[in-house]
């Protein structure tokens, strides 16, 4: 038996399903020609357009921090050398920071369909010397999902073609 609350799945109507559907809540549901129950959805009771809406994204993106950890854990607490004349980081550093990252995510999430696309953006007028930091973006393009499907059925008259 499966119970939402203090009432059995049974007991509630489509609408009420429908209202804790929109509100973003996930519960089991039962699919015509298949046994046993399923999730509704992976919603996080969040605005759709937040990055972690849905369960099967928050964990792309858990993944790809995750895969960023790894690759920048062996760079911290080491000396980089900067331009002498401005102190900024030389591009090339920069652009070794984005290549390492961009491959590792590509090799383990693009490659597996995960997602899309990604893209490393690191500003080159960064000053390293008096943050002792070094900022980069990662944008991250999602696989796409079909959540629901719109179909038409109906009947065609070969005679009218």
């Amino acid at each position: 038996a499966v119970w939402i609350g203090s009432k059995k799945f049974e007991q509630y109507s489509l609408g009420e399903l429908k209202t804790l559907y929109d509100k973003g809540y996930i519960f089991p549901r039962k699919y015509m020609g298949y046994s046993g129950f399923y999730w509704c959805d992976d919603s996080t009771c969040s605005q759709e357009t937040d990055d972690y809406a849905f369960i099967s994204r928050s964990r792309v993106i858990d993944k790809i921090a995750r895969i960023t950890n790894q690759v920048y854990t062996g760079e911290l607490n080491k000396n980089f050398q900067v331009d002498e004349e401005t102190g900024k980081l030389p591009p090339a550093i920069i652009k070794d920071f984005q290549t390492k990252v961009d491959q590792a995510i590509r090799q383990r999430m693009i490659a597996s369909g995960e997602i899309s696309g990604v893209e490393v953006i690191a500003d080159p007028n960064q000053d390293v010397i008096s943050t002792d930091k070094i900022i980069l973006g990662i944008k991250a393009v999602p696989s796409g999902m079909g959540r629901n499907f719109d179909i038409t059925v109906g009947f065609s008259n070969p005679n009218l073609t």
